[in-house]
């Protein structure tokens, strides 16, 4: 009996031998990849002139923030708002009962009046101003966005005069 066992564990262990010997390996490879696109995203404050009566320039200040993926380049354009005025020169304009108000967006600081800012630089259809560019950090980026109404406007009527600029951001 003893003799049979052995026998028939070298013949079950002779088996396995041989299966795994005549076992094959067949193999491919599974690519595995991801695009990452540049990303941003951009939102806007508010500018109020608030109460005046007319006599004197009126300055305020917004802003734009841009976030964008680190080192995605990118462009931000003020488009003319709703109510521009066309003619020798481009200017923006808040609405009251049909009255225009017209004022002025700055790059940089007014007092310096040298850069009107414009729809982005590649479709700058406000043709008379500029467009602001960077480069993301993947942190907020803080734009200013300065405010001007000349004294020109006391002869216009009391009232609330609204316009609404699109900010774009192009990267």
């Amino acid at each position: 009996m003893k003799k049979l066992i052995v026998v028939m564990l070298g013949l079950v262990l002779t088996v396995l031998f041989l299966s795994a010997a005549f076992a094959e390996i067949r193999t491919d490879y599974l690519t595995v990849s991801a695009t990452l696109v540049p990303s941003c995203t951009v939102s806007a404050t508010s500018i109020n002139f608030g109460d005046t009566g007319g006599a004197e320039d009126v300055f305020a200040n917004g802003s734009v923030t841009v976030n964008c993926d680190s080192g995605t380049t990118y462009e931000i354009g003020l488009n003319e708002g709703l109510h521009y005025i066309e003619g020798g020169y481009f200017w923006r304009c808040m609405e009251s009962n049909s009255h225009l108000l017209q004022y002025r967006l700055y790059i940089s600081d007014p007092g310096n009046y040298l850069y009107e800012w414009g729809n982005t630089c590649s479709t700058n259809t406000y043709n008379k101003g500029v467009c602001n560019s960077g480069t993301g950090t993947g942190a907020n980026q803080e734009y200013i966005v300065y405010g001007l109404v000349n004294s020109f406007y006391s002869m216009l009527p009391p009232g609330v005069y609204t316009d609404t600029v699109t900010v774009e951001v192009v990267y």
